[in-house]
């Protein structure tokens, strides 16, 4: 009994400690940011700092179209790439299986550096620009694989299909990596009372960068660009790539970091007492995060507080990564579970779809000679799978417009229930159907369940963490909100590791490519079922959700 209280004593005091370090962290973030408030009401009147929010809001979701465009690049041509060099479609859809394993272990350690980066750049920027430059490498080995493969060795496929794995993976580790960094980046930058309207806009321009992607794979550039730069996808890439710059760095310069932490005391003489009951062995800590607390408002005195920030919080780092998400309240394993089922339905939609078109509905083949009749009626079907897919993006913009209204109408747990059996019974439908135009119209529901996934479940998260966090609920009161953007995009990493290895296998034991239709349509159905169970509270506490 003594050796368990001894241990819950010092696990306590080590608690303490780590409250302590982490509200002097904020103190020092609120007094690098305060340039950025002023600049923020920079206008003369309320209409101006009104628009001035807004351009500056849809600058910053800029980077919401980079990670949708880079993934309607892997969406439509990873699996036709893969397959049409050979590779068969079980072991084609692995690709999309790397990037999630990769994520699901490292991914937790990328989100708490950057919740305590103490760069004067920002804690999410400097990310952002790291992950974009290794997203960009990524997409230029996948699409340039055949010519890297020429140069090497013309006769040997398998370094075309290496690189090629390579590319993709590549491409979509960095890609969901820059989703959590723009993610914490759009909720530190925001208020509160404007989480649901940036989540909105987020998901809008996200959406309009799938439309501009899925419209320019939908155009035959073989003849033209394509024909001096090695192919249709290669020509994709580089147009995609310039303007992926130019929304990435559009996106870094929008608005200046601001934290809204709640739960610590302002003023500078309270904020280490939050480790008054730690033990002797920190008194010395105690005594220097007072000192530093009370001289923090000068600059000369932040970067010494950094440093001794950082040298304390390295010990507590690797528990506090995989505790919580071990130790995740009920609401957000709730929420994780909804998110995981939806993200089940979209990918199995998404990643399979082109080649759905391409072989089942246009009867064509990816392996067969190039040029032959089958290898071009299946390129035809990607190609009008793309434009199916700009329909889809359409919805989820439209839907992004409507779902604050319908969320204000119907609550939001109602809200995701309703919406994923639309998308389940369009599924359905779409598969049992099998022929072009139902194809391309009930495609378009698809967009329904990438509204509400990628723009309510993350409103919902960051109104948890408001709620509980006043309520002075223990089990929030020290979560990281870009920790928690981790964990729902890990149900997203485990989600697509089952979609890359079940589907495929499955479709080549069948030699059917419906299997994946029917997944997605059974999952909605499941995601529907586990939204009527998620929290309704913090729901009820504020309407804007």
């Amino acid at each position: 009994m003594e050796s368990r209280g001894s241990s819950n004593g010092s696990h306590r005091s080590t608690r303490n400690k780590l409250n302590a370090i982490n509200a002097i962290r904020n103190r020092v973030e609120r007094v690098g940011s305060s340039e950025g408030e002023r600049l923020l009401e920079a206008g003369t009147d309320d209409n101006s700092r009104i628009k001035f929010f807004a351009y500056r809001l849809v600058m910053l979701s800029a980077s919401s179209s980079v990670i949708e465009l880079s993934f309607a690049i892997e969406a439509v041509n990873a699996i036709p790439t893969l397959l049409q060099l050979g590779v068969p479609i079980q072991f084609a859809a692995f690709v999309w299986s790397i990037g999630p394993l990769l994520g699901f272990i490292i991914q937790p350690y990328l989100a708490y550096l950057s919740d305590a980066c103490t760069c004067s750049w920002g804690r999410r920027r400097p990310f952002m620009l790291i992950y974009f430059l290794l997203m960009s490498i990524g997409l230029g080995l996948a699409a340039f694989a055949t010519n890297i493969d020429v140069l090497i060795d013309p006769n040997d496929r398998k370094i075309c299909i290496v690189f090629a794995f390579i590319g993709f993976s590549m491409l979509d580790f960095f890609r969901n990596s820059l989703e959590v960094s723009s993610r914490a980046y759009l909720m530190d930058a925001t208020s509160d009372q404007f989480h649901q309207l940036a989540n909105s806009v987020f998901t809008i321009m996200a959406a309009n960068g799938g439309i501009l992607c899925y419209a320019i794979n939908g155009i035959s550039w073989k003849y033209s660009l394509g024909k001096y730069v090695g192919g249709q996808f290669q020509a994709v890439a580089i147009i995609c790539m310039i303007i992926l710059v130019i929304m990435i760095f559009t996106s870094l310069i929008s608005m200046p970091e601001k934290t809204n932490y709640r739960g610590f005391h302002t003023n500078q003489g309270s904020r280490c007492s939050l480790a008054s009951n730690a033990d002797d062995t920190y008194s010395d800590v105690d005594s220097e995060c007072s000192t530093l607390a009370s001289q923090s408002s000068h600059p000369a005195s932040i970067l010494s507080l950094q440093r001794f920030i950082g040298h304390h919080s390295y010990h507590f780092k690797f528990k506090e990564i995989y505790g919580s998400i071990v130790g995740m309240p009920s609401e957000l394993y709730k929420l994780s579970l909804t998110c995981f089922l939806g993200w089940l339905s979209i990918l199995n939609f998404l990643i399979y779809y082109t080649n759905y078109v391409g072989q089942e509905i246009y009867n064509g083949d990816p392996t067969a000679p190039l040029n032959s009749t089958s290898h071009n009626l299946y390129l035809q079907g990607v190609m009008t799978a793309s434009w199916g897919l700009i329909g889809y993006m359409l919805v989820s913009v439209i839907y992004s417009f409507m779902i604050e209204n319908i969320v204000h109408q119907f609550g939001s747990s109602l809200t995701f229930c309703g919406s994923f059996v639309v998308v389940g019974l369009a599924t359905g439908a779409l598969t049992a159907l099998n022929s072009t135009s139902p194809a391309i119209i009930l495609a378009a529901f698809q967009g329904i369940s990438f509204a509400v996934n990628y723009s309510l479940s993350y409103a919902l998260l960051a109104n948890y963490h408001r709620y509980f966090k006043e309520a002075d609920d223990l089990r929030w009161s020290h979560r990281e909100f870009g920790m928690d953007v981790c964990i729902l995009l890990i149900c997203m990493y485990v989600a697509q590791i089952l979609v890359a290895f079940i589907p495929g296998a499955i479709s080549y034991a069948t030699h059917s490519c419906t299997t994946p239709m029917v997944i997605s349509c059974i999952s909605a159905l499941c995601c529907a079922t586990a939204a009527g169970f998620l929290d309704r509270k913090a729901e009820s506490s504020n309407n804007s959700i």
